[in-house]
């Protein structure tokens, strides 16, 4: 039963990663062309981004993982709770309109930064309503229904901004990629879900309110978190130039798959669903012992994408995004290490939410605002698009101090007879990276991540785990 369930959460993972690589690739290819024709264009493109993604916060993003913990643990009828998390975004949306039209009155921003921003805020919108019914999916399992209803309006967006930018049109008409991404999703998601509820009949379940208290804590989490991770994009704005932005943001999209793909999809669609209903089941052995199982296994892929991007991430910057781009490179360090902590941060606050500890995360929480606050100015006044990326690692790694030593306190995550063989991988790589070092620096680095996957392979499977979690 249990490699059952391991093939189970294998694939849903893999479909859903698989629908977010298709939409990372195609943005990812408009972005490059984008900042390899238009560097200041893309500044503002990616500033705008920002400030949408932070505002959207308020908007969605809280309410989303409520509302699956909800769905997922059956404590209510699901078309009512779609449906109240549905209007209440759009109460929230006319809101966020009105906080972005407020501030960027009292910052007297150009009219043209008002404009795009407006835009991208709509389509981030949209896409906000849609994931509300993507929930539904996700709990019942669904993951390639959710996978078509996300491929679909990506392909075409994309084909949008194939046009826009091979006819050299206004950089405004480019944000217009957004809307037309955010309005299709939503599109085909009330249709699947339309038709998924219709054959499933009524529900039983009988009508109770949503409770107020732990949602207010789940917006606060999720803004929170946005916060100390987009920040850094406002700093660099009233520091310093819209190139400096586009530096920092080359240098986090090449990490920015990896993290997104996890913690949206992996961590947030499937784990946490997983969590929710382990942890209903008041079986605290297989609760802990799923979580050390994936949790060993995020540690495993975590290292491996680190010493990777240590490793190439320079030469695959500049070969994505040429030499104008050479700046960016400074930042590749602080953003691949800040990898590894952003698969522990959110793994971690996941298995908390499903927990019922939303009110101890927002504790925690405030060390990481209040470090992109007080350290962030400092480092990018000194160090531009490289101190951003160290300000955001430092938020990071001071997070996984408090989450690790909470889980170990609780869970007792960490023991030498479960990461033995991890350490080991890792003193080896190390000691053939030292020994070669002095011949090839580069040769060194491919030899120890080579040895380092080739030791690791069975760590990353969690058998003895499994195994424990099965009897």
């Amino acid at each position: 039963m249990t490699n059952v369930l391991g093939r189970s959460i294998a694939f849903r993972s893999a479909v859903l990663v698989g629908s977010k690589a298709i939409q990372d690739l195609l943005s990812s290819l408009l972005f490059i062309w984008l900042a390899r024709s238009n560097q200041t264009g893309y500044g503002l493109i990616m500033f705008g981004l920002s400030v949408a993604m932070l505002l959207r916060s308020i908007q969605s993003m809280g309410l989303d993982q409520y509302t699956l913990r909800e769905l997922t643990a059956g404590r209510c009828s699901e078309r009512l709770l779609l449906a109240r998390m549905a209007r209440l975004k759009l109460l929230l949306s006319f809101a966020v309109i009105a906080v972005f039209l407020l501030i960027a009155f009292i910052k007297e921003w150009e009219s043209v930064q008002i404009l795009l921003v407006l835009i991208l805020l709509l389509g981030q919108i949209t896409e906000g309503l849609a994931d509300t019914y993507f929930n539904m999916l996700r709990a019942l399992g669904r993951s390639v229904n959710e996978g078509v209803c996300r491929t679909g309006p990506n392909l075409m967006a994309a084909l949008y901004g194939i046009v826009v930018l091979a006819t050299h049109m206004d950089i405004m008409f480019f944000a217009g990629y957004f809307l037309i991404g955010g309005g299709g999703k939503l599109i085909f998601a009330l249709s699947v879900v339309g038709r998924l509820s219709g054959s499933r009949g009524s529900s039983p379940k009988t009508d109770s309110a949503v409770n107020a208290k732990p949602l207010l804590l789940f917006v606060l989490i999720s803004f929170m978190g946005m916060f100390y991770n987009e920040v850094q994009v406002f700093w660099l704005k009233h520091l310093q130039t819209l190139e400096t932005i586009a530096h920092y943001r080359v240098a986090v999209d090449l990490t920015s798959f990896a993290c997104g793909a996890f913690a949206t999809q992996v961590a947030g669609g499937v784990l946490f669903p997983l969590f929710v209903s382990l942890y209903q089941k008041k079986d605290r052995d297989e609760f802990t012992a799923v979580v050390h199982m994936h949790f060993k296994r995020l540690v495993v892929i975590g290292l491996g994408i680190v010493l990777f991007l240590l490793l190439y991430g320079d030469d695959l910057l500049l070969l994505v995004y040429g030499s104008n781009y050479l700046p960016s490179t400074r930042a590749i360090p602080y953003v691949a290490i800040a990898v590894l902590f952003s698969f522990i941060n959110n793994f971690i606050v996941f298995a908390l939410l499903a927990m019922h500890r939303e009110k101890r995360l927002c504790l925690y929480l405030l060390l990481p605002v209040g470090l992109s606050i007080l350290v962030s100015p400092g480092l990018i006044t000194t160090w531009g698009a490289s101190g951003a990326a160290a300000s955001l690692l430092v938020c990071r790694v001071g997070l996984s101090v408090i989450l690790l030593f909470v889980m170990q306190s609780q869970l007792h995550l960490f023991s030498w007879a479960r990461y033995r063989g991890l350490i080991w991988s890792i003193g080896w790589a190390v000691l053939l990276f030292g020994l070669v070092y002095p011949l090839d620096s580069t040769a060194a680095g491919t030899a120890a991540f080579l040895v380092y996957l080739a030791t690791i392979r069975q760590e990353g499977t969690g058998r003895a785990d499994l195994a424990k979690s099965g009897n």
